[in-house]
């Protein structure tokens, strides 16, 4: 029992892996208890929205071994149900020999199913439209604190950001294929309105939306599923890149402003001038700026330390044009200095 335990927790974690991995087709990928007779042994293997690629991979039930094989979600949910059109035929066959009170009753039956999967996925949808909007409100901070990363071919957050980039591609996947799920109608209004048995005409019509309704439903709900355990791993790369990097500014920061007076590199001190309300903060400190790109452009420059106060408005514009011309070979540091009125650059040069 403890053995099975073990070898179970092992293929969990290595479902996650996309080398070794190991998978259960029929869960599209997920390892449970049930899937020790049937696993998946793949040298490499990825997710791709609503597909697996498995390549050199080996199959326990089957015993084959193949050179690539790719898992359809569509294939493990059934969807669209290829069943739904012989059950019809089915249950059309079968009402032939009701009698119309239970006929009502079987109408009634049906109406009320379909109204529960109808509920289930407008629930399904307002949880897609809930992570649409987490994905929204997350992205716009890389695009303030990711780009100050640097050295990142160096860098042990290249793998983060690889995972990140992997795990939004699938994301983005599933958004799409969820909004490309659609039912299925057999039945027209007009057959309905021109039979001479209507209330049967319109059970077998309402029997055959509710399998296919069911289909859609069940599919919508593990599509949601998978968006569901793609938006975890989303919000915690986030959330740990995010805070690793600015743990790593604060305590570059720190460090810097320890050191800059024990530094045996030169150094320049450059004031800039803050403009009136209306003023143009380039124009005024042009000679200062150009300064400060040509040593960018044409000396070793080893860090950029930016002096500022919460009252300087031009820190943002300064920013800017420093990463214009920076290209990622010096560190651009940010101190905020309470007992500067002015804003301020240190330009320390390599030794």
């Amino acid at each position: 029992m403890m053995r099975n335990k073990i070898i179970l927790f092992l293929c969990k974690i290595l479902s996650y892996s996309p080398i070794i991995r190991i998978s259960d087709d029929l869960r599209f990928g997920e390892i449970k208890e049930s899937s020790l007779g049937r696993l998946r042994i793949s040298f490499l293997s990825f997710n791709w929205g609503k597909r697996i690629v498995h390549l050199i991979t080996f199959c326990s039930a089957t015993k084959e071994i193949k050179i690539s094989k790719i898992i359809k979600l569509e294939e493990v949910c059934n969807y669209p149900n290829d069943e739904a059109d012989e059950a019809y035929d089915t249950y059309k066959v079968e009402l032939e020999t009701v009698s119309d009170d239970k006929v009502l009753v079987h109408k009634e039956a049906l109406m009320y199913k379909i109204n529960q999967l109808e509920g289930t996925k407008n629930k399904t949808f307002n949880k897609y439209v809930a992570y649409i909007a987490i994905i929204a409100l997350i992205l716009p901070l890389y695009g303030t604190q990711l780009g100050k990363l640097h050295n990142l071919t160096d860098d042990y957050k290249l793998l983060f950001l690889v995972a990140l980039a992997y795990v939004l591609v699938n994301l983005l996947l599933f958004f799409n294929d969820f909004m490309k799920v659609r039912g299925y109608n057999r039945t027209l209004f007009s057959t309905i309105r021109n039979s001479d048995t209507p209330l049967k005409e319109l059970t077998e019509l309402l029997y055959y939306e509710w399998r296919t309704i069911k289909g859609e439903s069940n599919f919508q709900v593990t599509l949601i599923k998978n968006i569901e355990k793609y938006m975890i791993y989303f919000v915690l790369i986030s959330v740990f890149l995010l805070a690793a990097h600015t743990a790593e500014q604060h305590i570059s920061k720190v460090h810097s402003s320890i050191d800059i007076e024990k530094s045996s590199s030169p150094s320049t001190l450059i004031h800039l001038t803050e403009p009136q309300s209306n003023g143009d903060f380039l124009k005024i400190n042009d000679l200062e700026l150009t300064n400060i790109k040509n040593r960018l452009l044409y000396s070793n420059i080893d860090k950029l330390i930016i002096l500022y106060n919460d009252e300087t408005s031009s820190f943002s514009a300064l920013v800017k044009f420093l990463d214009m011309y920076n290209d990622g070979s010096a560190d651009i540091i940010e101190l905020r200095d309470t007992n500067t009125q002015m804003i301020s650059v240190i330009v320390i040069e390599e030794d």
